[in-house]
């Protein structure tokens, strides 16, 4: 996940949002970099992520918020009064024509997947707005498990085979286990605080070793222990693979 980027949760993947989008940022599940990743930054200069394959977005959401970016929408027409641009391995861009004069210009020869984010931010945001950059941000203000959190389990960034990944289940979950990827440079405290919670009442922590850990909700205790996926998680958890 980008920093300074707003973490969509699939309760906040509406239409309305996405209609206000000027930059359509997208991945496909193996692509170079952040497989997956859907990101958009809107006409006040704000940017949106989720991921729907490593992470816990619904594509199905996406595709139905966001027609622009189904299989058939340019032969559908809907590309009309967009660019497109291949970003190489798997990546893709989309932007209102009207900032293309100024896109090419600010991009020069510049690598074009590493600059788009940049560029767009600078064309969309609006002077005397105050934007943060240094942390990640979601509509909880960064409260970390809630109540109704069975467990968090994640890995260290850098754990060989699943760095970077946690995984989360709450108590009326049906998918099981929801994994998010937090990405290069982003630690697990970006998402959850966990540290606090690993010393204070209500919440049990486990050191798996090898950099993955686990916080049990006490309250749900005899559920985690019941949970299908439990040795499933563990495992991934508790194993490297190179």
């Amino acid at each position: 996940m980008r920093l300074g980027a707003i973490h969509l949760r699939n309760k906040d993947i509406k239409k309305e949002l996405i209609d206000r989008a000027q930059f359509i940022f997208w991945a496909a599940g193996g692509a170079m970099g952040d497989g997956g990743a859907f990101e958009i930054v809107t006409d006040d200069g704000r940017a949106y992520y989720c991921n729907c394959v490593y992470g816990d977005a619904d594509p199905d959401l996406i595709l139905e918020a966001c027609p622009l970016i189904r299989d058939d929408a340019q032969d559908s027409g809907l590309w009309e009064g967009w660019v497109f641009h291949y970003l190489g391995g798997g990546n893709f861009l989309l932007f209102r024509k009207e900032y293309e004069e100024k896109y090419n210009e600010l991009l020069g020869d510049e690598f074009e997947y590493g600059k788009w984010h940049d560029i767009a931010l600078t064309l969309c945001r609006k002077p005397g707005v105050d934007y943060d950059d240094d942390d990640i941000i979601t509509d909880e203000d960064e409260e970390g498990p809630g109540s109704d959190t069975v467990f968090v389990a994640w890995a260290d960034e850098g754990v060989p085979g699943n760095g970077g990944l946690a995984g989360e289940l709450d108590d009326d979950s049906e998918d099981g286990v929801m994994f998010l990827s937090f990405g290069e440079g982003v630690g697990i405290e970006s998402f959850y605080p966990v540290s606090s919670l690993m010393d204070t009442e209500g919440w049990l922590h486990q050191d798996l070793g090898n950099g993955r850990h686990i916080i049990v909700n006490t309250k749900y205790a005899d559920k985690f222990l019941k949970i299908s996926k439990r040795r499933e998680l563990l495992k991934w958890l508790a194993t490297s693979k190179n």
